[in-house]
This record gives structure tokens, sequence and C-alpha cells, in this order.
């Protein structure tokens, strides 16, 4: 397949799958303003559920075309963490549990420091 057409397609998946995650969000934000970190959470189990659900489909049933616009693009679009989760999946499948933990903590304490350093930056900046 070509690359540009591999990489439309996930382009177009990807702005599906952002826009469904601003949809919910801000539903959540409208209906429960207090708790709006159960958007996230929302948005991330959704995720979860679907990237599952599409990872068995596709293996047995759908063609590589299918499964890049849809879990690469949809659901990367709505929500990395679901992509997290399946690797998690894949290295317990593996029992490579080591990595598994280390590949836990280091995302969290990444995503966490990146977060802060973003934050610091921003600070300054404006």
């Amino acid at each position: 397949m070509n690359s540009l057409i591999l990489i439309l397609i996930v382009g177009v998946g990807g702005a599906i799958g952002t826009t469904l995650r601003f949809l919910l969000s801000y539903f959540f934000k409208s209906h429960i303003p207090k708790h709006t970190h159960l958007a996230t959470w929302c948005v991330n189990t959704v995720g979860c559920f679907f990237i599952g659900f599409f990872f068995i489909l596709f293996q047995h049933h759908i063609s590589t075309l299918w499964r890049d616009l849809i879990i690469t693009g949809i659901m990367g679009g709505l929500t990395t963490f679901s992509s997290f989760s399946l690797d998690n999946v894949k290295l317990i499948e593996q029992q490579r549990y080591k990595i598994l933990v280390l590949y836990i903590i280091i995302t969290i304490l990444c995503g966490a420091i990146a977060l802060l350093l973003g934050i610091g930056l921003g600070t300054l900046l404006f």
C-alpha cells in the first residue's frame, strides 16, 4: 500500500478520534463540572475497551487498512492510554513481567515529569 494513502487514512482516523474525545469531554464537563477528571477516565476506559475489541476482531476478520484506520487513527486520536494498556497486555501474554513493571513505572513517571516540565516552560514563557 502506498505510504501516503496510509498516512491519510491514519490522519482521518485521528481527526475522528480527537473529535470524539472533545465531544465526550465536553459532555462530561457540561453535565458534571466539579468532576472534569471523569471525562479523562471515561475516554481512557472507553478507548481501552474498544482497542481490545478491535485488536481481537482485526486479528481474524479485518484488513490491515481498517486496523490502521480504527486502532491507530481513531483509538489513537481518542486516547493513547488504550495503546498503553494494549502494550501491557501483550507484555503479560509474553510473560515479560520485569519489562511490564518498568514500562508502567517509566511511562507514568515520564508523563508526569514531561507534564511538569511543560507547565514550567509555559509558566516561564507566559
